[in-house]
């Protein structure tokens, strides 16, 4: 599957470069070829994440969750607004749990940036943690009936996803986060009407260990 999925933007790269050498369009060749570089270069960072969580290579601390949730969706609110999407939050305070910062953030990453890129203009994303439990909401396309038993398989794409970009391996890291760390993870979504994923992070704050 990786193989497969690597030569796409790699066979881009070579084209690039050789369409370059024939048209002498140097500059316009190097633009586009370090974009397909780009690409490249996070499937790769994904894999390679993927590979640590397999080990249970993880550094857990003890971590304020609310201010970390905060920093993130604060993040994601330009992109939001360019797709004419609002963010709205409803926090509990200083909630502290044994986490990896490193991958909490990677989890709110994937579940925000799908939130949005899945939105229709004028929509909404929610983002709750209230009694140990983080929700994010969205008010987007929804997920399709005969799609949500695979949307945590690696490289798993619907159609309509292939055509906004990404690997799918977004939702396959947070699954395993999610694993790693003991808590649970619940998805309900109604197609055309939006996506809710929630995690319960109280009563398993210790993460396993290798």
């Amino acid at each position: 599957d990786a193989s497969h999925e690597l030569r796409t933007p790699l066979a881009a790269l070579n084209s690039s470069l050789d369409l370059a050498l024939k048209t002498e369009s140097y500059k316009e060749g190097i633009v586009s070829a370090k974009e397909d570089l780009q690409q490249v270069l996070i499937l790769v960072e994904r894999l390679l994440e993927i590979a640590r969580l397999e080990q249970f290579i993880i550094r857990p601390e003890i971590i304020d969750a609310s201010a970390l949730i905060r920093d993130v969706v604060e993040r994601h609110k330009p992109l939001a607004a360019e797709k004419g999407v609002s963010i709205e939050t409803d926090m509990d305070e200083a909630y502290s749990i044994k986490a990896d910062p490193s991958l909490l953030r990677q989890v709110l990453n994937n579940l925000l940036s799908n939130a949005i890129k899945y939105n229709k203009s004028g929509g909404k994303v929610t983002v709750e943690l209230r009694k140990g439990k983080l929700t994010v909401e969205d008010t987007g396309i929804g997920i399709a009936k005969d799609d949500m038993p695979h949307i945590f398989d690696r490289f798993y794409q619907v159609d309509d996803s292939r055509s906004r970009g990404g690997f799918g391996l977004g939702l396959s890291l947070v699954r395993k986060i999610v694993d790693v760390h003991g808590w649970d993870l619940v998805v309900k979504s109604t197609e055309g009407e939006g996506s809710r994923f929630v995690i319960a992070f109280l009563g398993t704050n210790r993460p396993k260990q290798p």
